[in-house]
């Protein structure tokens, strides 16, 4: 077991849904069925339950797992707006 962003991972998922990334909407309000639809937190995108990893995914699970037992990591993600691209002076 290790701990990625305070999510417990016992094994890589092998989709969205068995993520604990994943946040499942559950039933919808009109049709009171179950709904395919969820949110990644990780990500802040919309998924379904049963897609496919994203390869970012599977290369962060990838590399998490070579730690050993009990490890914690921490993945942060550097974003346009804290990044800027520098600007040249023609």
């Amino acid at each position: 077991m290790l701990k990625i962003n305070g999510q417990r991972f016992w094994e890589k998922p092998c989709y969205c849904g068995a993520c604990p990334f994943y946040f499942g909407y559950g039933k919808t309000s009109d049709m009171e069925r179950e709904s395919s639809s969820g949110f990644c937190v990780q990500f802040e995108i919309r998924k379904r339950y049963y897609d496919h990893i994203p390869k970012r995914c599977a290369d962060i699970f990838e590399k998490a797992f070579t730690y050993p037992d009990g490890s914690e990591l921490v993945i942060v993600f550097r974003s346009a707006r804290s990044n800027p691209k520098p600007i040249s002076n023609p």
